[in-house]
């Protein structure tokens, strides 16, 4: 008799929702929720950072980086935030001290503003399910015995997680090729592929003059690839931006030198479930393809890769045929924020062919030059000429 009873009971428990399920309901509820941290500003596209800092306490600021195993800063950043040494430990809003490393340089966080960051790495992310709410700029963590990622979503995609040194791979297809990559913010780019993982894949290689950046470790013989198809889970992407780096990260051939960086994570809403070793994706409406933030089809439009950097906004690269190329704008050039509230705006103006006033480093020093200039915007080596 028992055990025709229990069945019922079971049936009976689902239909009320008596059982409990972290991942049932799909969303976390409101007890789930450790912490709600919006991104601070940046000098920088693509960075995002949040302050660690107990209430009543002074900034802890932090740049979430999903591609570091530890969380490090540089000494002289310790010295300044006032990081206790020996070990190198520091109480946070999470209730939870965060470990650090110094002196621990991290190539995906090269600045180019000369910016000091203090990296959140795996070691700290890996306690919690990580949330990054690109739309409404904000990082929720998430109590890993209260929610968790479910093996299925009718509403988004669940992909297996891999997560060595406590950083995410999942492997997705490129053509009829399966790559791992790193799940990585705390690369600016949309993705970075090597000549291993693209090896015999059609890519369509950009025509730009020299492109500029210093922000992540690209490797020594970087360019810009549009990949015809890349495919993770169900959803498929096409004509995807990407570094290539035929020789790898600095032609070290690392083994996840392939990466989805932070233009590409920026069109979902994310959770990384370190505990479960799940990754979910929610494709947000009306997000845009970028690169460094920007438009990315406003710059083909344009003919310039461009992103905002501190109060101007700095060219990376350059179409060759394309209006950028007609005003003569070079890689590296500055376009003051007066003319460009963002990026999209500075391209907008290009576009329009406007006159235009940039920086220029010419021969270690700065000059104003007035576009359209008539100056050989691709000189041989691929740089502005001095005077």
């Amino acid at each position: 008799m028992r055990f025709r009873i229990l069945p019922w009971l079971g049936v009976l428990a689902l239909t009320l929702g008596f059982l409990p399920d972290a991942a049932s309901g799909v969303e976390p509820d409101d007890s789930a929720v450790v912490a709600t941290l919006p991104f601070l500003d940046a000098p920088e596209p693509n960075r995002i950072l949040v302050d660690l800092a107990p209430e009543g306490s002074r900034p802890f600021p932090m740049m979430l980086d999903t591609g570091a195993s530890f969380s490090g800063m540089a000494p002289q950043l310790a010295k300044k935030l006032r990081v206790k040494q020996d070990p190198y430990l520091r109480s946070t809003s999470l209730g939870r001290s965060l470990q650090l490393h110094v002196d621990t340089p991290s190539s995906d966080a090269d600045s180019e503003t000369g910016s000091e960051y203090a990296l959140l790495g795996g070691n700290f992310l890996s306690h919690y399910v990580v949330e990054l709410d690109f739309e409404k700029r904000r990082v929720r963590f998430l109590d890993p015995e209260k929610f968790s990622v479910p093996e299925e979503d009718g509403d988004a995609l669940v992909v297996g997680m891999f997560r060595p040194d406590n950083r995410p791979l999942i492997d997705i297809r490129l053509g009829q090729r399966v790559v791992r990559v790193r799940v990585d913010t705390g690369m600016p780019y949309p993705m970075r592929f090597s000549g291993r993982a693209i090896g015999g894949i059609d890519v369509e290689e950009q025509s730009l003059a020299t492109v500029q950046s210093k922000m992540s470790a690209v490797g020594n013989d970087a360019r810009i690839v549009e990949v015809p198809s890349i495919r993770i889970g169900s959803l498929e992407f096409t004509r995807e931006p990407a570094w290539f780096t035929p020789k790898g990260n600095f032609n070290s051939g690392s083994v996840d030198e392939s990466i989805l960086g932070y233009d590409f994570l920026s069109r979902f809403l994310v959770r990384i479930d370190y505990a479960n070793r799940r990754l979910w994706l929610k494709p947000r409406k009306h997000a845009v393809k970028t690169f460094l933030g920007a438009d990315y089809a406003l710059s083909k439009q344009a003919g310039a890769l461009v992103g905002r950097f501190g109060d101007s906004v700095r060219v990376i690269g350059v179409w060759r045929d394309s209006p950028a190329a007609a005003l003569g704008l070079f890689p590296g050039d500055r376009i003051p924020a007066s003319r460009s509230a963002d990026a999209n705006g500075a391209l907008r103006s290009v576009i329009a062919a406007e006159n235009l006033e940039v920086a220029r480093e010419v021969g270690g020093r700065t000059k104003t030059v007035t576009l359209p200039s008539f100056e050989d915007p691709f000189p041989l080596d691929g740089t502005p000429s001095p005077d």
